[in-house]
């Protein structure tokens, strides 16, 4: 079950595809439009001439519907329905200054399949991971920020480090020294996985180098003198990088740019 504060535009978030970080959930408006379209067309074409006759007695109530039936079959119709729908949600989930700043951010530079892809990983997570995440990425989670915002807190400050406590700050920002030990360690815990993966995957005459302190491992400073990148594969010809980072919507393109 998903949890969200009442502020939250759940309709607009729900029926959005997940290649806008929405959950692609029709609401019951949705399925309601959507069920009238048929009901409409079932009285135009009836054998009966009384219900006919119903039909064409209603057309001022039905104008939208009964456009649609006019200009497409009933299968067309539903479909061309159902991608309005869609697309309104998501204009309007997206165009949120907080909400949907995010989504909008990740939509605009990552690929729709992987989106949809990393939606599906979160959809198997326990229930009170995947509430995190998502509230997450809608910027919905109870920050000083936000709470301020609700009218549950008395300031908007953090208390670590005295900025103000957005969902960015408490995820990637701020400056107190508890807060940076806890992104390092963050860090070099997403970079060992990537790390014990690729070295399993290696081809015959490549050499793994990283930047972490581990035992009988290669170190990127033996190939780099200034910038160093996380991990380094070594080649006999050439020498492939990755960088891993955490940032935000603010940062994002900035950062990969960066790295």
């Amino acid at each position: 079950m998903v949890e969200a504060p009442v502020s939250s535009c759940i309709k607009q978030w729900l029926i959005s595809p997940s290649k806008y970080c929405g959950l692609g959930i029709p609401s019951f408006q949705s399925r309601a439009e959507n069920l009238k379209i048929g009901k409409r067309y079932a009285l135009k074409n009836s054998p009966n001439e009384n219900i006919r006759e119903l039909w064409s007695d209603s057309i001022k109530d039905n104008i939208t519907s009964d456009s649609l039936l006019q200009q497409f079959s009933l299968k067309q119709a539903i479909n061309c329905n159902k991608e309005a729908q869609t697309k309104a949600a998501s204009d309007h989930f997206l165009t949120l200054g907080s909400q949907g700043k995010i989504a909008k951010a990740v939509s605009e530079y990552i690929p729709s399949k992987q989106i949809t892809n990393w939606s599906k990983i979160v959809d198997l997570l326990p229930g009170h991971v995947y509430n995190f995440i998502r509230k997450a990425v809608q910027s919905q989670l109870p920050t000083f920020d936000n709470l301020h915002r609700w009218g549950r807190a008395p300031s908007n400050l953090c208390p670590m480090c005295g900025f103000i406590q957005t969902n960015k700050h408490v995820l990637s920002n701020c400056s107190s020294n508890g807060a940076l030990s806890r992104y390092t360690i963050r860090h070099n815990k997403a970079l060992k996985i990537l790390i014990d993966w690729i070295s399993q995957k290696l081809n015959v005459g490549m050499e793994l180098y990283h930047d972490l302190p581990l035992p009988g491992s290669r170190q990127v400073t033996d190939l780099f003198t200034n910038f160093r990148p996380d991990i380094a594969i070594k080649s006999a010809s050439k020498i492939g990088i990755l960088e891993l980072t955490i940032c935000h919507e603010t940062n994002f393109m900035t950062s990969r740019n960066y790295k």
